[in-house]
């Protein structure tokens, strides 16, 4: 079985535009928390840990 990844996005917007660019079939669980306002999260199902794949902040483009 391989590892579980999940994406935390900030929005339900943020994660339907990232759905244009997977695979129909992808294995990505995806999750909305509106807490996070600025960032997206990777969190790795194997290890328990997370890592911040973007941040709005410190990058200019949102969409």
């Amino acid at each position: 079985m391989q590892p579980i990844n999940i994406v935390v996005f900030p929005s339900w917007g943020d994660a339907q535009l990232t759905n244009l660019y997977l695979k129909y079939n992808n294995e990505i669980i995806q999750k909305v928390d509106s807490t996070l306002t600025d960032r997206v999260l990777l969190l790795n199902n194997n290890t328990l840990m997370s890592m911040e794949i973007y941040n709005f902040n410190t990058n200019s483009l949102r969409y």
